[in-house]
């Protein structure tokens, strides 16, 4: 009677081995996946903030074209000449204003400011999750097309690059870096020297 008793029960359920492997298997797997879990997360959440400045950095370069394409008298660090590797542009508005672009100092430190006038202040027109750590205008084509005087003609429209390096993003982990380059050609025609 002993021994179909013990053979009865020895067939079913699990051992304690068993039951520790299945159990150590599905924390494993579960420790995976929420590992997996949380870096798509922290990959989605980089990815939200690098797209939201870059369109804060692709609005400030729209704006700056757009104002810049039916300017006159453009000038790079101060000089109406072509212009290699200049940190400030600036150019006279249509309205008449002169408009001025360079990397801010100070509170606006590694940001693009823009000033209008000549007593105008200096507002940053990238957001403080962007730093601009450099900031290049070059500018080509500034000798007139027609000259009535005989003098230089360079056949070119005025043109300006501009280079843009910089981080996107307030948090060190969540940091990208940035080249950006875009170029300008005046719409109006030289004017006539």
């Amino acid at each position: 009677m002993k021994t179909a008793f013990s053979r009865k029960y020895q067939k079913k359920g699990f051992t304690l081995i068993e039951v520790i492997v299945a159990s150590s298997l599905f924390i494993t797997v579960v420790t995976i996946s929420t590992g997996a879990l949380i870096s798509i997360i922290s990959a989605n959440s980089k990815a939200q903030s690098v797209t939201s400045v870059m369109h804060n950095i692709n609005f400030a370069l729209e704006d700056l074209s757009r104002r810049a394409r039916v300017g006159t008298e453009y000038q790079c660090d101060g000089s109406k000449d072509d212009c290699i590797a200049g940190s400030t542009f600036s150019f006279k508005y249509s309205d008449g204003s002169r408009y001025l672009y360079k990397l801010g100092s100070g509170a606006n430190a590694n940001q693009i400011v823009q000033k209008i006038g000549d007593s105008g202040a200096e507002t940053p027109i990238t957001a403080a999750e962007v730093s601009v750590q450099s900031l290049r205008f070059v500018v080509s084509g500034m000798y007139p097309k027609i000259s009535t005087t005989g003098g230089l003609t360079d056949q070119v429209q005025p043109r300006m690059f501009i280079v843009l390096k910089g981080k996107a993003g307030d948090k060190p982990g969540q940091q990208t870096d940035f080249v950006i380059q875009t170029s300008i050609t005046k719409r109006g025609l030289d004017e006539i020297i």
